[in-house]
């Protein structure tokens, strides 16, 4: 095929630049070259969601030190928000105490609504306990919401290792978290 051959052909004259991701997500390689001291271009909110480091977007020719508080708090985030374009739900509906908490008017959550519940957090544990919280006060069921965050999670998290499966109860009980025991 013409791909093939472009593969072969980029390999072939500039094999000794590039990193090839073989029956893995592209994401995935570059988020670990990222943690590797790399420099990446990107223009992907989910490669800053989940690494450190030096990032240029070349859509707007902007160069960001993303700190390890940025990836979290991008994470978080898209936790919240979801992502339409990969079919990840995010909070569909916020509770009326959580509105009401945060000074919140809409239903979902969008970009400003997002920013708004995780407004404050000093520590990932803090972001993380907010995020738990919008999930936690849905109006679905306590099982629910605790695989509709799992499943969240799994998909936008970038494995910083080769072959790792994300776990995101183990993941928060490295920070403190058990968020099972909340109902």
């Amino acid at each position: 095929t013409v791909f093939d051959e472009l593969v072969r052909w980029v390999q072939h004259n500039y094999g000794e630049y590039c990193i090839v991701s073989n029956e893995e997500e592209t994401d995935d390689v570059v988020v670990r070259q990222a943690f590797a001291g790399n420099i990446v271009a990107c223009m992907d909110k989910d490669i800053v969601a989940n690494c450190t480091g030096w990032l240029y977007n070349y859509n707007n020719e902007e160069w960001k030190y993303n700190s390890d508080k940025d990836r979290w708090m991008k994470f978080c985030q898209q936790m919240l928000e979801g992502d339409k374009s990969d079919n990840i739900p995010g909070v569909e509906k916020l509770s009326d105490e959580v509105k009401q908490k945060y000074s919140i008017t809409t239903n979902g959550v969008g970009d400003a609504t997002a920013e708004k519940l995780l407004s404050g957090c000093a520590t990932e544990k803090e972001a993380w306990e907010r995020v738990i919280e919008a999930y936690s006060s849905s109006p679905v069921s306590t099982e629910e919401w605790k695989e509709r965050m799992q499943e969240n999670a799994f998909f936008l998290w970038m494995c910083r290792e080769k072959g790792q499966t994300f776990n995101l109860r183990d993941y928060l009980k490295g920070l403190g978290i058990d968020y099972y025991s909340t109902n």
